[in-house]
C-alpha cells in the first residue's frame, strides 16, 4: 500500500472515530432517531463548507487553528467532565438530563471543526482532488460513523447514567491529551504532507479510545447476564 493511500485510510479512520464518539453522546442519551439525522447532517454539511475553505488558507493559518485549537481541546475536556458529573448525578436523582447534556459530547465543537478542517487539508494534499470532493468523502464518513454507532448504542438500551460515565472518561482522555501534546508538538514541527503524516501519532490514540470504550460496554453487558 502506497504512503498516500496510508494516510487516506489514516485520516478516515481519525474521522471515523469522531463519528463514534458523536454517536456515543446519541446513543446513551434519550434523543429520538430524527434528531440524530439532523446532527449527522449537520457534521456532512460543515465537512462540505470546510472542504470548500480549506482552498482559501494556508498551512501558516492551519497552525494558528491547531495552537487555537489545544485551548478548546481543554476546555472541552473539562466541560465534558462537568457534564459528565451533572447527568450521572441528575440520574441518580431521578431526573434524566441528556437530551441537553449529551450537546456536550455530540454536537460540532472547535475540537470537531479543527479535526474536520486537518482532515480535509491532509487529504486535499494527499490526494490532490478538489475540496468540496474533500469535504463529501468527510462528511460522508463522519455522518455514517455517527449514525451507525448511535443505533447500535441505542440497541444497548443503556440508562442516561451510562452517558455521564463515557463523558467523565472521553473528557479525561481529552485532559491527558491536552497534557501530553504541548510536549509532543514541542519535538516535532506541523508537516502536512505525504512523506510526513504521522499515522501511529495520529490514530492510535484514537483506536484505543474507542477500545476502551467498546470494551467498557462489552464487560459491563456481560455483568448483567
Amino acid at each position: 500500500m502506497s504512503m498516500v493511500n496510508i494516510a487516506a485510510l489514516g485520516v478516515l479512520t481519525s474521522i471515523a472515530i469522531f463519528g463514534i464518539k458523536a454517536g456515543a453522546g446519541c446513543g446513551l442519551s434519550s434523543i429520538r432517531r430524527r434528531d440524530i439525522m439532523y446532527i449527522a447532517a449537520s457534521y456532512f454539511a460543515i465537512s462540505i463548507i470546510i472542504g470548500y475553505l480549506i482552498t482559501l488558507f494556508s498551512i501558516d493559518f492551519m497552525q494558528g487553528l491547531m495552537n487555537l485549537g489545544l485551548a478548546f481541546h481543554t476546555l472541552l475536556a473539562l466541560a465534558l467532565v462537568a457534564a459528565g458529573l451533572y447527568t450521572t448525578k441528575r440520574w441518580n436523582s431521578g431526573c434524566d438530563v441528556s437530551k441537553r447534556t449529551f450537546a456536550v459530547l455530540s454536537l460540532p465543537c472547535p475540537v470537531c471543526l479543527a479535526a474536520i478542517f486537518i482532515a480535509c487539508s491532509i487529504l486535499a494534499a494527499n490526494l490532490g482532488i478538489g475540496g468540496v470532493k474533500i469535504g463529501i468523502i468527510i462528511g460522508v464518513t463522519f455522518a455514517a460513523f455517527t449514525i451507525g454507532s448511535a443505533l447500535i448504542f441505542k440497541r444497548l438500551n443503556k440508562s442516561p447514567g451510562a452517558l455521564g460515565d463515557v463523558m467523565i472518561f472521553i473528557g479525561l482522555f481529552y485532559l491527558l491529551g491536552a497534557i501530553l501534546m504541548p510536549a509532543y508538538m514541542s519535538t516535532k514541527e506541523l508537516q502536512i504532507t505525504p512523506t510526513h503524516f504521522d499515522l501511529a501519532g495520529t490514530v492510535i490514540p484514537l483506536v484505543v479510545l474507542a477500545l476502551v470504550v467498546v470494551l467498557g460496554f462489552v464487560i459491563d453487558r456481560s455483568q448483567e447476564y
